[in-house]
């Protein structure tokens, strides 16, 4: 993990998987800004580096969203991870179980939606899998029904 900051942003007026990925887009172009985790709900985003906060607000605004600074606590983060990302389809069980763990672990990550447009291509390209849920704790991808993952996120995840 960096010596750097992170800040976490409220974020407002996202509706979809786009939406994310331009915010996050945006983010990452502001200079200082190492890294940028954006999720769809609750609709956050946490930024690594050192950026002036003014401009990342600037940043999103100009993606077409409200932002405000949340706090300057880090989230959690499975232990050794920078990064938490989870490929999700709409309507599914399984990707909703999996956001749900998740979030009652208070692990902030980034969620692509594999209808999106070249989203499962880049899930297959990147990891050899196409189908969700797909959860990619610092690089390493879990697959399968909720019931398949929990056992590996149980051992990624700190509980407590």
């Amino acid at each position: 993990m960096s010596s750097a900051n992170t800040l976490t942003l409220k974020i407002t007026g996202m509706t979809c998987a786009h939406c994310v990925r331009a915010t996050t887009q945006a983010l990452e172009k502001v200079p200082g800004v190492e890294k940028a985790a954006v999720t769809l709900e609750p609709g956050s985003a946490l930024v690594l580096g050192d950026a002036d906060p003014l401009a990342l607000i600037a940043a999103v605004g100009e993606a077409g969203y409200e932002a405000e600074i949340q706090d300057n606590a880090t989230a959690p983060t499975p232990a050794g991870s920078d990064h938490v990302l989870l490929y999700t389809s709409p309507g599914c069980p399984d990707c909703a179980a999996v956001r749900r763990y998740l979030e009652a672990h208070h692990i902030t990550y980034e969620e692509r939606d594999v209808t999106a447009p070249g989203i499962a291509d880049e899930a297959k390209s990147r990891y050899g899998i196409r189908v969700a849920p797909i959860t990619v704790i610092d690089g390493e991808p879990i697959w399968g029904t909720f019931a398949d993952q929990k056992p590996k996120l149980d051992a990624r995840i700190p509980q407590g």
